[in-house]
């Protein structure tokens, strides 16, 4: 619908609860001659429709001149009832011509006139609306029209025409604010202005949805701000001349396969270092043709890429701003992938017309790679710059030997090897039995998926190292080159044994699905290892007593387990209380002895403790300072005395409930210093558990705290059986 306001309008309301009406009367052409008082050509006669309608020069019951003796000036009462006014009569098949007859003089307005819509509905359907002023009026206004004045107000304009005209600099032509909705469904709208900013402006929680092959052109801006949402579906396009702009924390635009050409795309946030995702772009295109046209305050991955690979493209047209072209933005980090936010190292100040330049951009690019994919800049050498999502190749190892990872004839890229975006697959070949894989240099891949029943291990001859940004496994699988580069995530349901040497590897190491396994501390290097739930850091022994062993003092966070004692015997691993302090999982003893010396050894273990396996002893060492410790621990059969728990030294505290599993003991013992005991005993499991607590000569086991009258208890629970020698 065209309607604008900004200085003189032809026509102007201020409108309450608007509704929509339908109406099968033949379609006819209306126009407002704006020369003589109120006159209507072909002004509808039908008084059953409410009768407010200024019919052939008759001001109706609910029509006020704006001024006395002016024609053409009207106005509308501010509380209208809703369907008893003037856009009821936009119903289905007519044209509305809002404007001077003879294309001359309009009358001069004494204020910026708005169309208002307040509450209620406008719907226009098979319409070609226009609201077209001409003439200049200097008072500051707002919108030509304005969807939702003060109240969230529903807008349809459906296989129609709208046009607007913004003739204040100051204004806008088209408001959508107040949590109002506008959906434009096989619409064109048209805005055109004679300068200034905030042609369309959708603000305050407001949605504008641009669907089913509508088409926006607009002379002057486009701003989405405070919360606002503006979608456009894959059919529909918008052409900005100037400005399209997404501003402030929570706006966001969402483009599924349509078309944005505009002269500069500006994100903007609200400030500070907090990183935004503003523009989400599944498919489609973006094209913009001002040397500035990629701005924003902010640079923080703002443009979020969330399609597939090849979806779509952004394309910059005029590059005679090296640091506001394509090719610096992308270096200063203007774009991220499913939110991870693609920051390269190389400057944004190069030289970007020098090739060289773009070239080093694509190798560091392509080793950004997020779920397989990753940039690509192309350089038309025209004057263009396109950015492109690329797909990770997939790679596959085709021979059943040990061999060397670097002849190409293992590989079904013969004569090529893998790259540094590639993804690399040791899971379409049954291999006969374990292999060997030679690695004498340092191999640098996205993604190494290994599966099957027979071990492959990954071995340095002298100077090789892997380089790796995912390792997907099924079964069981060995590193035994060192790890090298940036972070890496470990997934798939299989175990990554890690045996290298490590030292020189500082890299974070997430740890998604399944587990990755030593034997010793090295193969950790310095890196800060986080655990996601249902995943495991094992800390395994390695049958001889020469596993794993002495202080666990690698930074662990997330809520999945830390495994420690898999296949130990005399190993002893003592937990470090400022490792641990980020951690929330679980810790299960499975065998060898854990030292714990510290209130937060356990980290924060909502999840609990587990001692649950035939060895496995968690020792409590308070002669540092007395511990109280408020973990669950889960205490699992065993056929031997061997105790679960042990308390070495100083007077510590257990507050959290015992659970034992199957018809066994469960041993709690003392050889040093005292332990008291506060918890409620379960049994998790079938049979009966017995918890049996045994203390050596000069050391006690409390039930209660005996200086406070008592006040601790063991209260026998289902199944459960307190037995003490």
């Amino acid at each position: 619908m065209t309607m604008r306001s900004k200085r003189s309008c032809l026509f102007g309301l201020a409108i309450a609860g608007l509704v929509g009406l339908s109406s099968s009367a033949q379609a006819e052409t209306y126009t407002w001659d704006g020369t003589t008082d109120t006159n209507w050509t072909n002004g509808p006669q039908d008084d059953s429709l409410g009768g407010v309608f200024p019919a052939n020069g008759a001001i109706g019951s609910n029509w006020t001149p704006l001024s006395s003796g002016t024609p053409g000036q009207l106005a509308v009462p501010d509380a209208l009832t809703p369907g008893v006014n003037m856009i009821d009569y936009l119903y289905t098949g007519h044209t509305w011509n809002i404007l001077n007859a003879d294309g001359t003089t309009l009358p001069v307005i004494s204020e910026d006139v708005q169309v208002k819509l307040d509450g209620g509905a406008l719907n226009i359907t098979n319409s070609t609306v226009s609201l077209l002023p001409t003439s200049a009026n200097t008072a500051v206004g707002l919108s030509g029209l304005n969807i939702g004045q003060t109240t969230a107000t529903t807008a349809n304009f459906t296989n129609s025409t709208i046009n607007l005209s913004r003739s204040n600099t100051n204004g806008r032509a088209l408001g959508v604010t107040n949590g109002s909705v506008l959906t434009l469904d096989n619409t064109a709208l048209n805005i055109t202005s004679e300068g200034g900013s905030g042609e369309i402006d959708v603000q305050q929680t407001s949605v504008m949805n641009i669907t089913n092959s509508s088409v926006v052109t607009i002379t002057g801006d486009f701003d989405i701000s405070n919360t606002a949402l503006v979608t456009i579906d894959a059919t529909s396009t918008v052409n900005v001349s100037s400005e399209f702009a997404v501003l402030g924390t929570g706006a966001d635009v969402t483009l599924s396969g349509g078309t944005v050409n505009a002269g500069w795309l500006r994100l903007n946030a609200s400030g500070g270092t907090t990183e935004d995702r503003m523009f989400d772009f599944s498919s489609g295109a973006v094209v913009v043709s001002d040397p500035n046209g990629l701005r924003g305050n902010i640079f923080e991955g703002a443009f979020d890429w969330t399609g597939a690979a090849g979806s779509g493209t952004v394309t910059h047209t005029d590059l005679s701003n090296n640091n506001s072209n394509l090719a610096g933005k992308i270096a200063q980090g203007f774009f991220s992938i499913e939110g991870t936010r693609i920051n390269p190292v190389i400057s944004n100040t190069s030289d970007w017309s020098n090739p060289a330049n773009i070239a080093a951009l694509n190798a560091e690019l392509a080793s950004l790679i997020v779920n397989s994919k990753f940039f690509k800049l192309t350089d038309t050498g025209g004057g263009s710059q396109i950015l492109s999502l690329e797909a990770s190749a997939i790679i596959e190892w085709i021979t059943d030997g040990d061999s060397n990872w670097n002849t190409a004839a293992n590989w079904s890229t013969d004569p090529a090897l893998p790259g540094v975006s590639d993804d690399v697959l040791f899971s379409g070949l049954t291999f006969s039995e374990a292999r060997t894989i030679d690695i004498d240099s340092n191999v640098v891949v996205n993604k190494l998926t290994v599966s099957g029943g027979n071990q492959i291990t990954f071995d340095d001859l002298t100077s090789g190292s892997l380089d790796v940004n995912e390792y997907n496994v099924s079964g069981t699988h060995e590193i035994a080159a060192p790890l090298a580069g940036g972070a890496t995530t470990k997934s798939g349901g299989g175990t990554l044994l890690l045996t290298a040497d490590n030292s020189g590897f500082s890299s974070n190491i997430t740890i998604a699905e399944g587990d990755i396994a030593v034997t010793a501390d090295n193969p950790l290097g310095t890196s800060a290892i986080s655990v996601s739930a249902g995943a495991a850091l094992s800390l395994q022994g390695d049958g001889s007593g020469t596993g794993y062993s002495g202080a666990f003092d690698t930074t662990l966070t997330g809520d999945g387990e830390l495994r420690i004692g898999e296949n130990a015997t005399t190993e002893t691993v003592t937990l470090d209380n400022t490792a641990m302090a980020g951690f929330s999982g679980t810790v299960a003893v499975r065998g060898g002895v854990t030292i714990v010396d510290s209130n937060t050894d356990l980290g924060n273990a909502t999840n609990g403790v587990i001692v649950n396996f035939a060895t496995g002893t968690l020792q409590l060492d308070g002669s540092g300072g007395n511990l109280t410790l408020a973990d669950a621990f889960n205490l699992g059969s065993r056929s031997t005395d061997d105790a679960h728990i042990e308390n070495t030294a100083g007077d510590n505290t257990l507050t959290g409930d015992f659970s034992g599993k199957g018809n066994a003991n469960h041993n709690i013992v003392t050889t040093g210093g005292s332990l008291t005991i506060d918890a409620t005993l379960t049994n998790d499991d079938t049979g009966t558990s017995t918890f049996v607590f045994d203390t050596a000569a000069g050391t006690s086991i409390k039930i209660g705290n005996e200086t406070t009258g008592g006040s601790g208890k063991i209260t026998d629970g289902p199944n459960a059986e307190v037995v003490s020698v």
